[in-house]
């Protein structure tokens, strides 16, 4: 994890460069560095923590061969051995940096399509006076920026431009978001005129101009409905390949890697791999609470037990608990309340003084569907066709009279139609705001409700459309 900063700006100077990139100093405590030219107006930042090549050659900002591109990055590209073999780099240093920024040099844009990994960078063209920012397929790695309509800045948080002194104005739009969804999706930040720039995009900005934004890839693009007839037996073979090699890639370090592990399935499935490909034991890490139900340590122990990892168990009390609370809107930025944020943050805390890299089975349910959501959806979905409109608001109406469990389920039978419940779900499951409580918290329409009147539906929608069109029973 590094971090990285950035401005075009007449009103900014090389001091205000500094004091943003010293906000990062957690994201990179290894090194850091900057690149200005006060006739452009343009401030580049860097904090570095070394992951591969950790000799000072691989210090940014990075200069291209020619001198012509002007680097800083934050993330990884597994697979840059490849890119250099490739575009026949010669490399000067054993960093990814160096095969990142010279096959930018040869290809522009382009070589990005080429880059397996989790990356943000911004690269400034000394020749054509533009600013390139590139965002990675997923959106791993994050990358705001705030314009102003006069004067752009860029970082991987949001603390770093505050250092700006820019005007800390309420986004209402990113407030809805939260209510409703327990954090902020998309393209907004919680404060009005900064952004985040898409996953998969790229923004090119020069003096004098607003930023222009394009899209290089995305995943419905790659969407393979041939397969829809494909056999289990073959599509879990080329699953495992999938995984391992993904798993493979990411032990690519000069410094220690382990992995965490909850004893769930894909943690311990991430696990399983990871020793397979080691002959000696990994380095596991597992958190622990007072409270039983809540508690994996022994499921964790016995995969760890089973796969034989050198594995290590941390415990967390109510008291830690607390004292972590206070800091956590920090280290977010932004309004976010998954409470799981408490447990990892002291994993990564404990495990920190032993590796510096740490493998996590985060995105498996979202992959596999292994949220309860999922499921009680599909069965909601059959409720609503079967029932008709007064017969589920009749069933809600008994469930009120019952315990909260039942009261609390009852909010998902009064929606218009399963679309209603498909883009709700997760809000109720999630002891969320409905539509209808946060336009009365905030006053007005939601803003869902604007955009299915107004026809801009937006992300949220658009993505109920794309999932619709899916092949899925």
């Amino acid at each position: 994890m590094c971090g990285i900063t950035g401005y075009i700006s007449a009103g900014w100077s090389q001091t205000n460069l500094e004091r943003m990139t010293c906000k990062l100093a957690h994201r990179g405590p290894d090194a850091h560095g900057y690149y200005t030219d006060p006739y452009e107006g343009l401030g580049l930042g860097h904090r570095r923590l070394s992951i591969i090549d950790l000799s000072e050659a691989a210090n940014q900002p990075f200069y291209s061969h020619d001198r012509r591109y002007i680097m800083v990055f934050n993330g990884e590209v597994f697979n840059y051995q490849e890119v250099a073999a490739k575009y026949r780099i010669q490399q000067r240093t054993h960093s990814d940096s160096e095969v990142i920024l010279e096959a930018f040099a040869l290809k522009g844009v382009e070589a990005v399509q080429d880059f397996n990994g989790m990356f943000s960078m911004a690269i400034w063209d000394t020749q054509q006076k533009e600013l390139f920012l590139i965002r990675d397929r997923f959106g791993v790695k994050p990358l705001l920026y705030y314009w102003d309509k006069r004067n752009f800045a860029f970082a991987s948080e949001l603390k770093a431009l505050l250092e700006l002194g820019i005007i800390k104005e309420l986004n209402q739009r990113s407030l809805q978001d939260y209510f409703f969804l327990e954090y902020i999706p998309g393209n907004e930040s919680i404060i009005r005129n900064v952004f985040k720039l898409p996953n998969g995009h790229y923004l090119k900005m020069s003096a004098g101009s607003a930023p222009e934004i394009r899209q290089y890839y995305s995943i419905f693009d790659k969407l393979n409905t041939s397969l829809k007839g494909i056999s289990e037996e073959k599509a879990l073979d080329e699953f495992e390949e999938l995984l391992s090699s993904s798993v493979k890639l990411r032990q690519i370090s000069d410094v220690p890697i382990g992995a965490f592990l909850s004893g769930g399935t894909d943690s311990s499935l991430i696990c399983a791999l990871f020793q397979k490909q080691n002959t000696n034991p990994i380095n596991t890490f597992t958190i622990g609470f007072d409270v039983k139900e809540y508690d994996e340590t022994k499921y964790a122990e016995r995969v760890a037990g089973h796969l034989k990892t050198a594995h290590r168990q941390f415990h967390l009390t109510d008291k830690d608990s607390i004292g972590i609370v206070d800091r956590l809107s920090d280290y977010y930025d932004e309004p976010f309340a998954a409470p799981s944020c408490i447990p990892s943050y002291l994993v990564c805390n404990k495990a920190r003084s032993l590796v510096t890299v740490a493998l996590s089975g985060d995105g498996g349910d979202e992959l596999f569907m292994g949220y309860g959501y999922y499921g009680l959806y599909k069965r909601l979905k059959r409720f609503y066709r079967n029932f008709p409109p007064f017969a589920r608001s009749a069933s809600a109406s008994l469930m009120n009279l019952m315990n909260q469990r039942y009261q609390r389920a009852s909010r998902l039978l009064g929606f218009r139609n399963t679309e209603d419940l498909f883009v709700n779900i997760w809000s109720q499951e999630q002891y969320m705001f409905t539509q209808k409580e946060i336009s009365e918290l905030l006053g007005g329409d939601s803003r869902l409700e604007k955009d299915k009147r107004t026809g801009a539906g937006g992300r949220r929608e658009n993505l109920f459309i794309r999932y619709q069109q899916l092949p899925h029973q």
